[in-house]
């Protein structure tokens, strides 16, 4: 929290990226109230049962899911499809949900209704909005990879570009900052 305050409250900064662990909203809270983006890639809730007396699945998503209610009206939640969990947090979100998945059979129902998402197919990272793709880079030309399939790895991938989309920069844009 006060590292947090300490950067929004610079005005030289003009964007700032906050992790949020669970134990730093349920013994600090968020660093601020609203946000433009904000980012849940995935949820893990055995890690964290036990603590601040946190004893099911469902409170920990409860926890987490700040990050959903912070996101203004016309900001983005970008969250992992692929996880049930942080999925089902879109239905807190007052601003636009941004969905990205390696698997693109879980991006297809917010595909269906015109939603935009990030995915995966031949080895490709694509950017979708309902039925339209389109082809941003082979994952091959992505260094942070290293040539490798690393299921987190990819997942970070996926959910940087969703943000850098959500934030408006370019294909050309986001392209050139994963090469």
């Amino acid at each position: 929290w006060t590292a947090a305050q300490k950067v929004l409250l610079n005005r030289n900064v003009e964007a700032a990226v906050i992790e949020n662990s669970i134990a730093t909203i349920l013994n600090e809270g968020l660093g601020y109230d609203r946000c433009q983006v904000g980012v849940i890639t995935n949820l893990d809730p055995a890690q964290h049962l036990g603590e601040c007396y946190i004893e099911t699945p469902e409170q920990v998503c409860n926890v987490l899911r700040t990050q959903v209610d912070v996101v203004l009206e016309n900001g983005v939640a970008v969250l992992n499809a692929a996880d049930a969990l942080v999925a089902d947090m879109a239905q807190y979100c007052d601003g636009e949900v941004l969905f990205f998945a390696q698997d693109r059979s879980a991006l297809e129902a917010h595909r269906q209704q015109g939603g935009r998402a990030v995915g995966i197919r031949d080895n490709e990272v694509l950017l979708c909005i309902g039925e339209t793709e389109k082809m941003l880079l082979k994952l091959s030309h992505i260094p942070f990879l290293d040539h490798t399939q690393d299921s987190q790895h990819l997942d970070t991938v996926l959910a940087s570009v969703g943000v850098a989309w959500a934030l408006h920069l370019t294909p050309e844009l986001i392209r050139a900052g994963l090469k």
